[in-house]
């Protein structure tokens, strides 16, 4: 999960330079490019925060995060 994170900021860091190094030289408003722009960076950032909410550490004195797996409603029958 950390290296998601991680790549998802990088992604868009490298998004947000190309496209403020694209739109300085076509004149137009930047407000226009950037605030939808910022909207999906701040919408995949919301996601993997959800992600992260949801996951639950299990085991005691494990190495580092193991995290369970949701349980659906059939997962009793096959244990």
């Amino acid at each position: 999960m950390v290296a998601a994170v991680q790549g998802f900021v990088a992604a868009s860091l490298l998004i947000w330079w190309a496209a403020s190094d694209f739109w300085e030289g076509a004149g137009e408003p930047d407000v226009y490019y950037v605030l939808p722009l910022l909207a999906v960076i701040l919408l995949g950032a919301l996601v993997i925060l959800r992600a992260m909410t949801r996951m639950r550490p299990i085991g005691r004195g494990t190495r580092g995060l193991i995290l369970e797996q949701p349980r659906d409603r059939y997962s009793r029958y096959l244990t």
